[in-house]
């Protein structure tokens, strides 16, 4: 069975089920993961409870990066091995000189 694009929500309608600190890191993430990244393939993961983003690749899905929303917390991890709980009190904000 495959998955479907139509069988998982926009983004926006996931992270809404978090709390709005949660969700507004969330969808900070997500901005800085396609700026990083303009040409990557972002879809939610249901099953995982997360949200994928890959590669343009018709060969197989290559996900290089993850965003893992929970009631606390949010992580955010790479396909490197690096992955790290974000406390809602984090601030993407950037940092004065």
């Amino acid at each position: 069975m495959t998955e479907d694009a139509a069988d998982h929500p926009p983004v926006e309608i996931f992270l809404d089920r978090f709390p709005p600190a949660i969700r507004d890191t969330g969808l900070r993430l997500r901005e800085l993961i396609r700026i990083a990244v303009p040409d990557s393939v972002e879809g939610v993961r249901s099953g995982w409870n997360w949200v994928g983003y890959g590669l343009p690749d018709r060969r197989a899905k290559r996900t290089f990066a993850w965003i893992g929303p929970e009631l606390k917390h949010i992580h955010w991890g790479s396909r490197t091995g690096f992955s790290s709980p974000i406390r809602s009190t984090f601030s993407m904000a950037p940092r004065s000189a």
